[in-house]
């Protein structure tokens, strides 16, 4: 099937649903909401870069342990342990076939960005409106449970991954030490940088650039009480709903 792509400047991918809205199930940890209608809407504001997003599929939700893209894209929405492209997504839920998502489980995506500005550009890429529903103290956001990083970045040229060049290439990025384990916030819904002064040029060996992200729902942070002190456990965060709203790409502006 042939690759499609879209064009974007200053926009915003929005994962509602799609990718990333998460609800806990009686019984179990997570389970996707079946009775969401919201689909991934793109905004096109230009013709800066072209993108293709991926999310990583494991009925384990282990998360990808080789990031890579190389032999490794899905050749349907069925196939695991591989890389899915979402091409014109519509209203889906792409972690419903597990029984139960829960505290230690890791969500890995993949975004593919060729630079079409015309001109050698940095780019800046940030998780943004971010929404926790369900919480009876706003100290249990299930937000900051959520652990947000890079694994890896490489450039992307007949075909040939590079070596992984986000501590070389001057990028700023979230997992960077020494915040190696960057929480969400309560009180802050977005933007998060995930990498920033991404460079990109225009065409040649360094002209496509693909980042591997990564949430991951720390099991070592626990719910708090109403005098603020820890419960030692997950509990206060059942019931509750996490949005990531939007994943940003913007150029750099000098």
């Amino acid at each position: 099937m042939k690759l499609m792509k879209r064009k974007w400047m200053t926009s915003a991918l929005s994962l509602f649903a799609g990718a990333l809205l998460f609800v806990l199930a009686t019984y179990a940890w997570f389970n996707m909401t079946q009775q969401t209608e919201t689909d991934l809407a793109l905004a096109i504001n230009g013709e800066q870069y072209e993108y293709e997003f991926f999310v990583y599929r494991d009925t384990d939700f282990l998360g990808s342990l080789a990031s890579t893209l190389t032999d490794n894209v899905c050749a349907d929405e069925f196939a695991q342990h591989c890389y899915l492209e979402l091409i014109d997504p519509e209203p889906q839920h792409l972690f419903s076939e597990a029984p139960a998502l829960r505290p230690g489980n890791r969500f890995s995506f993949a975004l593919k960005l060729t630079n079409i500005s015309g001109a050698d550009q940095l780019f800046v890429l940030a998780i943004d409106e971010l929404a926790s529903t369900g919480y009876a103290l706003s100290t249990n956001k299930i937000q900051r449970a959520f652990v947000y990083s890079v694994a890896k970045i490489v450039y992307l040229s007949g075909g040939v991954e590079s070596a992984d060049v986000k501590d070389t290439a001057g990028i700023a990025y979230a997992g960077q030490a020494p915040v190696t384990t960057p929480h969400f916030l309560i009180g802050d819904d977005g933007p998060y940088e995930l990498a920033d002064q991404l460079p990109i040029t225009d065409g040649g060996s360094e002209g496509t650039m693909i980042i591997f992200f990564d949430l991951y729902f720390d099991p070592d942070i626990h719910g708090v009480d109403a005098l603020d002190v820890t419960t030692g456990n997950s509990n206060a965060f059942q019931n509750q709903v996490f949005i990531v709203g939007k994943l940003r790409i913007d150029p750099v502006q000098d």
